[in-house]
């Protein structure tokens, strides 16, 4: 499956397996200097009902964003704060709907870090850069992945290492249980 090299490098928090004998060098994932920085804020500011919901840019979640909303303010002793590409869908939701524990913002918005940096958990597809990220950051995450290899072994590995839960959806049992157990 792999083409014979020298040597191998891969981006991990864990340690790989060889292939067929074949040396792997692990290097940690990279962090923006922001990350950092979170982290150290995050000591000082982190809440127990602030819950980040991060929509990649690529895909959005497999479902749409009123059933969402929906499950979220089932729970209203949490602050969900939701950074999507479908933004103006979210927020229009919010206004009409009169969801009170649920906020909405674009992608890339200033917020997100300071958001992140108040985060109890995260719920997210699966995508390295930030999954890497919550593992610095030592935030639990709720992982959608979507249909691409790269995030399903993500999602599987985080449910493995106890770092958080793999579901192909996000449901009110098993966000609630969740909660609950971080």
């Amino acid at each position: 499956f792999f083409p014979s090299a020298y040597r191998r490098i891969a981006c991990s928090f864990f340690n790989i397996p060889k292939l067929h004998g074949e040396p792997i060098t692990i290097v940690p994932s990279f962090l923006k200097p922001s990350i950092e920085a979170v982290k150290i804020q995050r000591n000082k500011h982190t809440s127990a009902n602030t819950i980040l919901i991060y929509q990649s840019s690529m895909l959005p979640f497999h479902q749409d964003p009123q059933t969402i909303c929906e499950i979220l303010k089932q729970l209203p002793e949490f602050k969900f704060y939701i950074f999507s590409p479908k933004h103006e869908v979210f927020q229009g939701l919010i206004e009409r709907q009169s969801y009170m524990n649920i906020y909405s913002s674009e992608l890339g918005s200033y917020a997100f870090e300071q958001i992140l940096t108040q985060a109890k958990a995260v719920i997210t597809t699966g995508g390295h850069n930030f999954i890497s990220e919550l593992m610095y950051l030592e935030i639990p995450a709720y992982v959608t992945p979507l249909k691409v290899f790269e995030q399903q072994k993500s999602a599987k590995v985080i449910a493995e290492k106890g770092f958080g839960i793999f579901e192909e959806n996000i449901t009110y049992n098993h966000l609630k249980r969740f909660l609950d157990h971080i």
